[in-house]
């Protein structure tokens, strides 16, 4: 069972701009949201939501980041 740092609704909340705080493979980034994925055949459920921001390390693209790494919204 994954251990979710905030609730369904502080979740379902987040919108593409706002900037989210997260553990990525143990370390903590701030970014802001550039698209949010959510899959269509089941709305609603938070552990299959995944927020990109732009990539963490070099490269170009987004990082996928799952509601259970997110600690914080700002």
């Amino acid at each position: 069972m994954k251990n979710f740092k905030l609730t369904k609704e502080q979740i379902l909340n987040i919108k593409e701009g706002q900037k989210i705080t997260f553990n990525y493979f143990g370390d903590v980034y701030t970014k802001k949201v550039q698209c949010i994925y959510e899959p269509a055949w089941n709305k609603g459920r938070v552990d299959l939501l995944k927020f990109n921001v732009n990539k963490i390390g070099c490269g170009t693209g987004w990082t996928g980041v799952e509601a259970f790494q997110i600690i914080e919204v700002k």
